[in-house]
């Protein structure tokens, strides 16, 4: 991927350190598949991506009920924006 967002990106964006799924902790990023969960009320939202295959899973849970759940391959960039307000 390219762009690709630094790892400490996603866990600002995440509030939380990455879990690995398939336990490959020792494995340097971008070459590792690495997980993520954020809970806000109901609203769950769940990402994993493994940079260097292109695959990005991304799953949407409100009260338990999934909402989206895409799996995308072949995946060129990934991009996590800060900014500090909303959009005008």
């Amino acid at each position: 991927m390219d762009p690709m967002p630094a790892l400490e990106d996603l866990v600002w964006l995440f509030e939380s350190e990455p879990t690995h799924p398939f336990g490959a902790e020792d494995a340097p990023w971008p070459y590792v598949c690495v997980g993520f969960t954020l809970t806000r009320g109901a609203a769950r939202v769940e990402l994993e991506v493994e940079p260097a295959s292109g695959l990005v899973e991304l799953s949407l849970t409100s009260a338990g009920v999934e909402l989206v759940d895409v799996e995308l391959q072949s995946v060129r960039s990934l991009v996590a924006e800060k900014w500090a307000g909303a959009p005008e």
